[in-house]
C-alpha cells in the first residue's frame, strides 16, 4: 500500500490546515528556504540528501500547480477523516477493554468476597455444631444447633452442586418455618405452604425440566418458582411455587381438564 505523503508538511509547514490555506508566494518562499537547507551540495554524508530533496521538489511541482493542488487538499481531508475514524475506533476499543478488564475484576472481587463470607458462615456453624456433639449447650441451644447442622449440611451440598441441592433447601426451609411457628424464620421471610405444589412423573421417555414444568403451571396461574429434585433417578418430583393459594387450587384439580393429567401427579405440599 502506497504511502500518504502530505506535501505541506514537506515543505515546512506545521499542519494541513495551515496548509490548506497558504498562498502560492508562500509555497514559493517556504519551498527556496527549505532548498537551500536540504541542497544535496550541503549534506554530501547524508545518504538520503538526493532523496529527500527529489520529493522536496516534487511537493513544490503538485502544490504550485492549481489542479494538482486541488486535487490533492481532496485527498487530503479524505485522509484526515480515514485517521480521525481510525483514532475514534481505536479509542472505543481501548475503552470496551477496559470496561471489560473492570467487569472482570469486579465480579472476582464478589465472588471472592461471598466465598469468604461462605466459609466464615460454615466455620462458624461447624463450631457452634462441635460444641453441640460435645454435649456443653442448654436444650434451646441444641434445637438451634440440630437446625444449624441441617444449614451446614445444605451449605455443603450447594458448594458441591447446587442445583441438586435447592429442592432440599425449599424443604429444610419449610421444616424450620413449622418449627418456629409464631417467629419469623431465621432463613428469611416465611414461605406460604398453601402455594407449594409437589409434582412427580416417571422419567423414563419423559424429561420434564424447569422450563416444561413453568410452562405447563402457567396455565392455571403465576409461578413464582420451580425447583428440581435432582438427586432421584427413577421418578423425577418438583416443587412448584405459585404466586396464589387459588393458583396452586386450580393446578390440583386442572387435572381434570388440564394438559398435563397424562404424567404429572400433582399433589400440595401439605
Amino acid at each position: 500500500m502506497a504511502v500518504f505523503i502530505n506535501h505541506y508538511t514537506i515543505l515546512g509547514f506545521s499542519s494541513s490546515e495551515k496548509g490548506s490555506l497558504v498562498s502560492k508566494e508562500e509555497i514559493k518562499k517556504a519551498y527556496r528556504l527549505k532548498a537551500l537547507k536540504l541542497h544535496p551540495d550541503k549534506r554530501l554524508s547524508d545518504p538520503n540528501a538526493v532523496s529527500a530533496f527529489q520529493q522536496l521538489q516534487a511537493s513544490y511541482e503538485i502544490l504550485k500547480d492549481d489542479n494538482a493542488r486541488n486535487a490533492f487538499d481532496y485527498n487530503l481531508i479524505i485522509q484526515e477523516k480515514k485517521l480521525h475514524r481510525e483514532m475514534t475506533r481505536k479509542k472505543m476499543s481501548d475503552l470496551k477493554e477496559e470496561e471489560e478488564r473492570m467487569h472482570r475484576k469486579m465480579m472476582a472481587d464478589l465472588y471472592d468476597e461471598k466465598e469468604r463470607k461462605r466459609k466464615k458462615m460454615k466455620s462458624d456453624l461447624e463450631e457452634e455444631y462441635e460444641r453441640y456433639r460435645r454435649g456443653t449447650m442448654s436444650q434451646e441451644e441444641k434445637e438451634r444447633a440440630r437446625l444449624l447442622k441441617e444449614e451446614v449440611n445444605r451449605l455443603r451440598g450447594m458448594h458441591a452442586n447446587k442445583t441438586k441441592y435447592a429442592y432440599y433447601d425449599y424443604v429444610i426451609r419449610l421444616k424450620q418455618q413449622q418449627n418456629n411457628v409464631g417467629r419469623k424464620s431465621s432463613t428469611g421471610e416465611g414461605l406460604d405452604k398453601k402455594k407449594i405444589l409437589r409434582v412427580y412423573w416417571a422419567k423414563v421417555g419423559l424429561d420434564c425440566n424447569e422450563k416444561t414444568l413453568r410452562k405447563i403451571f402457567e396455565t392455571f396461574g403465576e409461578v413464582e418458582d420451580v425447583v428440581i429434585n435432582e438427586s432421584s433417578t427413577k421418578k423425577g418430583s418438583a416443587l412448584v411455587v405459585m404466586a396464589t393459594k387459588e393458583g396452586a387450587d386450580i393446578a390440583v384439580t386442572g387435572t381434570v381438564c388440564g394438559n398435563h393429567s397424562n404424567h404429572l401427579i400433582v399433589m400440595p405440599f401439605q
